[in-house]
């Protein structure tokens, strides 16, 4: 198994990126845009991704997904194989999961060249929320969401519209 050192400096690194997941949420828009273009992943954008000792690259963010606003940690590890199950509850609480993997959705990724990533995803909340079809923003004004309205774009939209 694979030595996990979640030391001081980890800790830090680990709460840069929470820092910028938080106050960068990825909009649906910007994952479907990713899904047809991987160079707009959030894996290539390095104030998403740490390195934690020994080898174990992890990419975080909050994410804007279908049943609501999640947490998502991708982590794959040097070596072709996959990080161990104990290695990811341990990043997962260190990235705020809770409940570890038996209250999350979990699935493998292939990254190609025989490496994989372990993918976790985790609702952060229940709020009711609109996000606009057209920009990307949610809104969590009970107001906007009855009547689909952007304020961002300073328009009411429709299903058509999305």
């Amino acid at each position: 198994m694979r030595p996990l050192i979640i030391d001081p400096t980890a800790r830090a690194d680990i709460a840069r990126v929470i820092r910028h997941a938080e106050a960068n949420p990825v909009s649906l828009i910007e994952i479907t845009r990713a899904m047809s273009n991987p160079d707009l992943a959030v894996g290539n954008k390095p104030e998403h991704v740490c390195t934690v000792p020994i080898g174990y690259r992890c990419v975080f963010s909050i994410e804007q997904q279908p049943k609501g606003m999640c947490r998502h940690l991708s982590v794959s590890v040097v070596t072709l194989r996959v990080p161990s199950v104990e290695a990811m509850e341990l990043l997962m609480g260190e990235f705020r999961f809770s409940g570890g993997l038996k209250n999350s959705e979990a699935w493998r990724e292939d990254l190609g060249g025989g490496h994989t990533a372990i993918n976790v995803i985790q609702l952060v909340d229940q709020t009711p929320s609109f996000t606009c079809p057209r920009c990307g923003r949610t809104s969590y004004h009970p107001k906007d969401i009855e009547h689909r309205y952007c304020g961002n774009c300073h328009a009411f939209t429709s299903d058509e519209a999305a």
